[in-house]
């Protein structure tokens, strides 16, 4: 939550948490010779990713959009059958997520004397 709190969209205590960037880069576990159509793949994957997050007292809402890019990859031995020497061409993911939240505040009875 942004320190002081804002009055988002006049609904007093309502606060936004800030928007939050990241950037993050997968290295392809699956070697050359285990390829196949089913799963998507590439040398690597770049995944960007923004959204914000809203607080209003016990509730969160966050938005998140993540660009998932995958780089062409050629491949020329698969032991996968029917794999035949090939070019996975570049290719986009777009991931977008919605979601609600809730606190709970629990109340710890206290022990008899």
């Amino acid at each position: 939550m942004i320190p002081g709190g804002a009055n988002w969209a006049g609904i007093p205590g309502a606060a936004v948490a800030g928007p939050a960037n990241s950037y993050s880069l997968e290295n392809e576990p699956m070697p050359d010779r285990y390829v196949d159509y089913l799963v998507p793949t590439s040398n690597r994957r770049h995944n960007f990713s923004f959204g914000p997050g809203f607080r209003w007292r016990a509730m969160t809402i966050d938005l998140a959009y993540t660009l998932v890019y995958m780089p062409d990859r050629t491949v020329n031995t698969s032991l996968a059958t029917g794999v035949l020497p090939s070019t996975f061409q570049g290719r986009l993911s777009h991931v977008i997520v919605f979601s609600l939240g809730t606190n709970f505040d629990f109340v710890v009875p206290k022990a008899a004397a």
